[in-house]
C-alpha cells in the first residue's frame, strides 16, 4: 500500500528510526494456527517505539435516516467554538487564518460540514480504530491506527500522529511544521485520488467485458 510507504518516508525526513512491514507478534487464529502481527510502520517517537498501522476504508451509505444538523445546531455550535476561541478544524491551529473576516454564510457551511461528517463519518473512522487496537490486544500491543476514508477524512488518532511528528520535524518553526503537514496530507492525498481512478477504470473493464 503506497500510503504507509508515503507516511514512513515523510517520517523519515524528520531523522526518526523508521521501519516498514515489521513482524511484532503473533496470534492464533480460529483454526489454531499462529500468525504473524505485521505493522505496516514502525517509528521511534518521543524515545518510545511506536506501531504504526494503515487502513483505508470506504464509508458506507447509512442504513438509518440521518438527522441532520439543523440550524439551532449550527448556530449552537458556532457560538461554542468562538465562546471557547476554537478554530476550524486543522491540525495545527495556526495554519489557518480565514476566520478572520470570514463571511457568516462561509461559516454556517463549515460548521454544518463538520457536524455532518461528526454524524456520518466519524463513527465509522473510530470503529476501524478500535478494530486495529483490538486486533494488535491480541498479543498485548498497542497500535496507533492510521485511519483514512478512501475520501479522504482523517481520522483522530491519525491527525494527532500528524501533529506529533509535524511538531518534531520542527520544534521551533510554526511555518514549517505546516508546510510539512501540507506536503504529507498533499502526498496522501494524491495517492488516494490515484487509487480511486484505478478502481473506476477496472470497473468499466469489467462493465465491457461483460
Amino acid at each position: 500500500m503506497r500510503i504507509k510507504f508515503a507516511l514512513a518516508a515523510k517520517m523519515a525526513e524528520s531523522g526518526k528510526a523508521v521501519e516498514r512491514e515489521v513482524a511484532v507478534g503473533t496470534y492464533h487464529c480460529t483454526t489454531g494456527a499462529v500468525k504473524k502481527i505485521i505493522a505496516d510502520v514502525v517509528a521511534m517517537i518521543d524515545d518510545t517505539r511506536e506501531l504504526i498501522d494503515v487502513c483505508i476504508t470506504a464509508i458506507p451509505r447509512p442504513a438509518s435516516r440521518i438527522n441532520w444538523p439543523n440550524s439551532l445546531d449550527i448556530t449552537t455550535a458556532i457560538a461554542a467554538d468562538r465562546a471557547n476561541a476554537a478554530q476550524r478544524s486543522s491540525t495545527l491551529r495556526w495554519e489557518d487564518s480565514c476566520e478572520v473576516g470570514v463571511h457568516e454564510e462561509v461559516t454556517v457551511s463549515r460548521k454544518f460540514r463538520q457536524l455532518a461528517a461528526d454524524k456520518v463519518i466519524l463513527p465509522q473512522l473510530l470503529l476501524k480504530e478500535s478494530d486495529k487496537r483490538s486486533f494488535y490486544l491480541k498479543d498485548n500491543l498497542a497500535v496507533i491506527p492510521f485511519v483514512l476514508s478512501a475520501q479522504g477524512a482523517v481520522a483522530p488518532a491519525a491527525r494527532a500522529l500528524i501533529d506529533i511528528v509535524a511538531a518534531q520535524h520542527s520544534p521551533s518553526s510554526v511555518p514549517e511544521q505546516v508546510t510539512f503537514r501540507s506536503h504529507l496530507m498533499h502526498r496522501l492525498s494524491i495517492i488516494l485520488i490515484q487509487h480511486a481512478c484505478r478502481m473506476g477504470a477496472n470497473r468499466v473493464s469489467l462493465t465491457h467485458m461483460g
